[in-house]
C-alpha cells in the first residue's frame, strides 16, 4: 500500500507503486537497526546469531531451500516492496 510519499521519513514523493525512493529503503533500514540494536552486531546477537550461538548463514540457506521448494522466496514485507 504505497502512499505516494517515501516511507523513510524524508517526505519526498514517490510513484504510487513505490514505498521508497532509490536507496531510501536502505537508509531507513540502517537507521532503524542502529536505533533499536546499536548496529548489525547487536541485531544479530538479539536474535541469537553470535559466534557461539546460531549460524545465520546456515539458517538462511535452510530458509532459502525451503522457500524454493514452495516457490516463495519473499516475505510479506519484501513482496510489498519494503
Amino acid at each position: 500500500m504505497p502512499t505516494g510519499s517515501c516511507w523513510c521519513g524524508c517526505g519526498n514523493p514517490t510513484t504510487r507503486r513505490s514505498f521508497f525512493l532509490a536507496i531510501h529503503d536502505r537508509k531507513a533500514e540502517s537507521r532503524l537497526i542502529r536505533m533499536r540494536y546499536g548496529g548489525i552486531a547487536g541485531l544479530r546477537a538479539a536474535h541469537g546469531y553470535t559466534p557461539s550461538g546460531k549460524n545465520l548463514q546456515k539458517d538462511f540457506e535452510r530458509w532459502r531451500q525451503a522457500a524454493e521448494r514452495v516457490g516463495a522466496l519473499t516475505t510479506p514485507a519484501t513482496a510489498a516492496g519494503g
